[in-house]
Formats: structure tokens, C-alpha cells, sequence
């Protein structure tokens, strides 16, 4: 991952893209924070994108794994608008995913906000 972001960051030279842990130690809390302060995020990590979800981030996932797969569906009942797989990513589609986030992100937030606190509460509720 830092990788690819610094080279996305070189042959952009863009001062708006942040790499957040390089040379940093920065606990799951203070992470999960920063993820909240963004407008949106692209995540390679099941975590980073827990921490986006939770707090009403929009997501897109670069997804190695079924969990990135199954956590979409779970919200959304959908996962191929939101995870791309690692496997088969292009330039052409992350550059249409990222243009389909950017341009619902305040709907996905509004709607991450709205159904966030139920689907946390069913992780609490005893199994009937």
C-alpha cells in the first residue's frame, strides 16, 4: 500500500493525498478519527474501512478478501459499486469508482448515518 501511494502521490504531486502511518504510531482510536475527518476514503484494509463504515465515511475498498465483499452486501446489499477486487483493479476502474463515491458521497453518508446505529446494535443484542 505505501507503495503505491507513494508513487500516486510523486507522479500527481498532489498535496491533498495524506499518508497517515508513515513514521507515525498512531493507536486504532486515533486512526479511526482521522478516517472520520475524511470526505471519503479508499481503503485496502478490512479495518480502515470498519472505521470509515462506522463513522458514516464514504468507502470505496480495494478488496483482497470476502470480507470486504460480505461487509459491503451486509450495508448496502451490494458489493461490486463499493469493493473493487484486488485481483482485477484497472486504472479505468478505480478512476469510475472513484467517480461514482465522489459524486454520492453526501448521499452514502446520509445513509451511513442513518442505518449505522442499528446494524451496531444488532452486534450487541443477544442471540435469540
Amino acid at each position: 500500500d505505501l507503495y503505491l501511494m507513494k508513487s500516486l502521490i510523486s507522479e500527481n504531486g498532489s498535496s491533498r493525498i495524506k499518508i497517515v502511518s508513515e513514521n507515525n504510531d498512531y493507536n486504532c482510536c486515533q486512526l479511526k478519527y482521522i478516517i472520520s475527518k475524511c470526505d471519503f476514503l479508499i481503503a485496502c484494509r478490512t479495518h480502515a474501512s470498519i472505521a470509515a463504515y462506522s463513522t458514516s465515511t464514504p468507502c470505496m475498498v480495494i478488496g483482497y478478501s470476502i470480507k470486504s465483499k460480505g461487509l459491503a452486501f451486509d450495508l448496502f446489499g451490494d458489493d461490486k459499486t463499493f469493493v473493487i477486487p484486488s485481483k482485477s483493479v484497472s486504472k479505468e476502474g478505480l478512476i469510475s469508482s472513484f467517480e461514482n463515491l465522489y459524486n454520492r458521497k453526501d448521499d452514502i453518508k446520509n445513509y451511513l448515518t442513518a442505518i449505522m446505529p442499528q446494524y451496531l446494535k444488532g452486534f450487541y443484542d443477544p442471540i435469540k
